[in-house]
């Protein structure tokens, strides 16, 4: 079978690696051992000067660049000129492929429903944000702040009416009871992105035994972007230090514009000592030995949808304290597989560090279930629960 990915995320390419902002697209790309060919649509820019987070491997996908867009405004802006190039490449790949993925929503999704509206292709839809809250924490204000909030609820109805008529793959609880309960097409599916295999998992005796504190290493993965509420977390580490009576290191993974403001709030709180920024770590061996020498994972977002992070600690034996925000409820259980918190809230991440570090049954209590928690969501797991809803959606 071939596979046609149609993403609206951008690509960069400096003549021998492309390089992205999420990790979503490697999941996609485990689905190659299922389909013969693989075509991937997306906008690549061809630069030495930039790139993004995630390197990718596109070895044996046949890669057919779209136009390249800067971010939302420039996409808008540059719509009017690339919407023929665009639609007529889509058109081209689509009529030759079995089944078809259309990844991200903005308003080019939009269009090419309407293109392939009376097509008889396997067409799925991805939708892995509450798109409304994505727009907002774009990092815009002013008349751009206000705008974004408009197109992000225009793309909500957009979502809404186009899911009617195809298959819909959502990330998260929260995000599928959304689509779910108020679209009359029962053809929505909850998943989660996992890049965790089942080699990943410890046992449970090399989960439990390698805690052994003297200094406290908090770890938290994410994009250093306003909306990942890493802030709350560095204010939160006087009142663990207080509290705990212990030496802590906390050791953030990831890049993004909010970088140099974190870096002043560290230094503002005296903590250059105990918060280490690491940069940007590829997952595979160098991230999961991190995990693996860490005691606590961390989590302070306002928004998300299941972050693949969780399963990543869970799999290395790390308890997990994250906000209750999205769709994290939907699979971390205060008390049983995590423990979580309000947003926003220093002081109660800062109980729930202490807690983990006084309570030695609940630690283990915690990592014991997350080992069984994540065996479910691994990337074998995950990619066989898809291939069946395809093969039961699939237009013979």
């Amino acid at each position: 079978m071939r596979l046609v990915l149609i993403t609206f995320q951008p690509f960069w390419y400096d003549g021998e690696k492309y390089s992205t902002d999420s990790n979503f697209i490697n999941f996609l790309l485990a689905f190659k051992k299922h389909f013969k060919e693989i075509v991937l649509l997306a906008h690549i820019r061809h630069t030495q000067k930039e790139k993004g987070e995630v390197l990718i491997d596109l070895s044996g996908i046949e890669v057919r660049p779209l136009p390249f867009h800067k971010n939302l405004f420039d996409m808008y802006w540059r719509l009017p000129f690339s919407l023929f190039t665009t639609l007529s490449k889509v058109k081209k790949a689509v009529e030759k492929s079995d089944v078809v993925f259309i990844d991200e929503q903005h308003i080019q999704s939009t269009l090419l429903y309407g293109l392939m509206k009376y097509s008889s292709k396997n067409i799925f839809f991805w939708i892995r944000a509450d798109i409304e809250k994505s727009f907002i924490f774009l990092g815009y204000s002013g008349i751009k702040l206000i705008l974004a909030k408009i197109f992000g609820k225009i793309h909500l109805l957009l979502n809404k009416a186009m899911i009617r008529r195809y298959p819909t793959f959502v990330v998260g609880g929260g995000e599928f009871c959304k689509y779910r309960n108020s679209n009359s097409n029962k053809n929505i599916y909850k998943i989660h992105i996992s890049l965790v295999s089942n080699a990943h998992i410890l046992s449970r005796t090399a989960a439990l035994q390698k805690h052994q504190y003297g200094e406290i290493r908090l770890l938290t993965v994410n994009r250093l972007t306003s909306v990942k509420g890493i802030n709350y977390l560095i204010e939160a580490l006087p009142l663990v230090i207080a509290k705990g009576n212990v030496p802590i290191r906390l050791t953030i993974v990831g890049i993004g514009r909010q970088k140099q403001q974190l870096r002043n709030i560290v230094e503002e709180l005296n903590l250059s000592g105990q918060v280490v920024f690491a940069g940007y770590i590829p997952f595979e061996n160098e991230l999961m030995n991190l995990y693996t020498n860490s005691d606590i994972f961390t989590s302070s977002s306002l928004s998300e949808g299941f972050p693949q992070t969780f399963f990543e600690a869970m799999a290395r034996g790390v308890p997990i304290i994250s906000t209750n925000v999205g769709g994290i409820p939907d699979v971390i259980k205060d008390g049983k597989n995590g423990l979580l918190v309000t947003p926003r809230n220093p002081p109660q991440i800062a109980d729930a560090v202490v807690r983990l570090i006084k309570d030695v049954q609940l630690r283990a209590k915690l990592i014991e279930n997350g080992l069984k928690t994540v065996k479910q969501y691994t990337l074998e797991a995950q990619i066989d629960k898809i291939m069946n809803i395809i093969f039961q959606n699939i237009k013979r």
